[in-house]
């Protein structure tokens, strides 16, 4: 029995496939080769994870059949397959789909297609790192999916750097090392896609990604400034401006005391009388969750991952809910339990008296707090920080 083609055999297809459809003065092995570790030099090292295992939506790029060529008629077999891949990888058969994008490459393309091809490829790691970070996908390396990713979206800007699809490669790339932990490379990236393409109709996300790069590599004073002029600059949607909106308001907070929670009781009771000046002169993160909240459930793996790799550091890891929550969908002492959330503590909120202090307006939430008792970043944990994590740590 024949096994399914990886994202690796499609790339080589793929680049089969460009040097093809190459002007034959393009098609000297030396210049190839040299263009290919050039490419591998420009984009440098690959790094490690996580998430992160979180949460971070994969954008939504044209549709295969929205293309200036297929518009003008049926698509073609390519595009079919193309099709085929995104039905696949909606019920997570990602080698079938894997499988189908490789058939497409085998079908010879247009250029508009063929760089569908590889987008398509590099989205799909992409998808497959996210639910195998989540815990939908058992076995699966969520970080070797994200670099697979990354190459597929490298391959995408080297070969079709002029196709409307492009830029949106380059954001996913920044998507892929932000939930690697790589900020500043996720920086560079989402900056590159909100200036350097002029007409690409997502520079407003990208626009929004820098400054949450921003404020994750503790600058938030430009942070403020890039969610401003995305105000100005991208009004609509609503609901995207409503965000911006959330995260300056989250930034108010930076820099600030961290205010005390307003818990009525520790499942645990590691934390003292004194709340979270039991902690003083440790670094603290403080995790904002909800039984009944499908995204809180959705980032419990990533938080597991965060917790096992810095409690043992010194992180100190907190969790606080409401149990009084209509909502709730089980107690917070089972949930805790069933998702097997290793936190130090977890405060019951009745009333969530501790969210307004901490501009609580969507689960899972989390603060950083220094060892000074201040706080130092405030976000979706998805977006929990690892550099300034590090930073923190190594303060006295």
């Amino acid at each position: 029995m024949t096994s399914s083609p990886s994202a690796a055999d499609f790339r080589r297809r793929a680049i089969s496939l460009e040097r093809a459809t190459m002007p034959s003065a393009l098609r000297r092995p030396g210049l190839w080769i040299g263009s290919f570790i050039l490419l591998a030099n420009l984009h440098g090292s690959l790094l490690s994870d996580d998430d992160v295992g979180g949460d971070a939506p994969a954008p939504s790029p044209p549709a295969p059949g929205s293309s200036k060529t297929s518009a003008q008629g049926p698509k073609s077999p390519a595009e079919e397959k193309i099709d085929v891949c995104l039905s696949l990888r909606r019920t997570r058969r990602y080698d079938e789909a894997f499988a189908a994008l490789q058939q497409a490459a085998a079908l010879q393309p247009s250029p508009v297609v063929a760089a569908q091809i590889v987008f398509r490829t590099g989205e799909t790691q992409f998808r497959k790192a996210q639910d195998a970070a989540s815990g939908k996908l058992q076995g699966v390396d969520s970080e070797a999916c994200l670099k697979e990713a990354i190459r597929s979206f490298e391959l995408l800007g080297e070969k079709h750097p002029k196709d409307e699809i492009t830029p949106e490669g380059v954001y996913m790339t920044g998507s892929a090392y932000l939930l690697l932990g790589d900020l500043e490379k996720a920086l560079q990236l989402y900056r590159r896609a909100a200036v350097e393409y002029p007409a690409y109709t997502g520079r407003g996300k990208s626009l929004m990604r820098v400054g949450v790069c921003q404020a994750g590599l503790d600058d938030p004073a430009s942070a403020r400034t890039t969610f401003r002029k995305y105000l100005q600059e991208f009004p609509s949607p609503p609901a995207d401006a409503s965000k911006v909106r959330k995260y300056l308001s989250e930034l108010e907070l930076v820099g600030k005391p961290a205010p005390a929670l307003r818990v009525t009781s520790w499942l645990t009771s590691m934390v003292g009388p004194d709340g979270l000046k039991t902690f003083d002169g440790e670094v603290v993160v403080v995790v904002f969750f909800a039984t009944w909240c499908e995204n809180c459930s959705a980032e419990m793996p990533h938080l597991r991952s965060l917790i096992n790799t810095w409690s043992p550091r010194g992180v100190v890891f907190l969790g606080v809910s409401d149990p009084d929550d209509p909502k709730n969908t089980s107690s917070v002492p089972v949930y805790v339990q069933k998702n097997e959330i290793p936190f130090l503590d977890v405060g019951l909120d009745r009333g969530s008296q501790s969210s307004p202090a901490y501009k609580v307006t969507g689960l899972p939430g989390a603060a950083l707090i220094d060892r000074k008792g201040n706080i130092r970043w405030r976000g979706h944990l998805a977006f929990l920080p690892r550099p300034l994590l590090e930073k923190a740590l190594a303060e006295k």
